[in-house]
């Protein structure tokens, strides 16, 4: 592994990334599957949002961790590189705050940018889910994707989504062991 290669990774998605931890996860979408299967890509997103603490930074960390000859090397790599320009841009924004607080273009700009983050992380889930089901013959993971689309086709609640979503989990695991 590449640890000057690991760090511009991260060092590029954490300059491209606005929105927060899925939004990182959806850009580093095409790594992931270059470098982990499908099940260790669902691992790292699950770990990631389930572990305390900032999401890019757990999934940046476990990255590393998974792909690095040295482990401890390449997780600090990764997550140095995806620090660097969040720290910069946070500095400089601080400088220029009060100057542009009340701007509308820049409201307007993150009103603009909500749909946009949305959409990248519903992407993420969708693929993830596709190559667990049909590529990785995985039943539970194909009803889960057949309940999601039904339902959001119907324009059903999140609430009830997620409620569904979780009794089919557990019942395909009291169904399946």
């Amino acid at each position: 592994m590449n640890y000057l290669w690991l760090f511009l990774i991260f060092l590029r998605t954490g300059a491209l990334s606005f929105g927060g931890g899925y939004v990182i996860l959806s850009l580093l979408s095409d790594d992931f599957y270059y470098y982990l299967t499908p099940a260790q890509t669902a691992n790292l997103i699950a770990i990631s949002s389930a572990a305390p603490g900032a999401i890019s930074i757990n999934a940046a960390t476990y990255f590393g961790l998974m792909v690095g000859s040295q482990p401890q090397l390449a997780a600090l790599m990764a997550v140095v590189g995806l620090v660097i320009p969040s720290v910069a841009a946070s500095l400089i924004a601080y400088k220029f705050f009060s100057k542009f607080k009340n701007s509308r273009y820049l409201t307007t700009l993150l009103m603009a940018l909500k749909p946009v983050v949305a959409g990248m992380v519903f992407f993420v889930g969708i693929r993830i889910l596709w190559d667990e089901a049909f590529i990785g013959r995985n039943l539970q993971a194909l009803g889960i994707f057949l309940l999601v689309m039904a339902l959001l086709m119907v324009r059903t609640k999140i609430m009830v989504v997620i409620l569904a979503g979780a009794m089919l989990g557990l019942f395909s695991h009291l169904l399946m062991g």
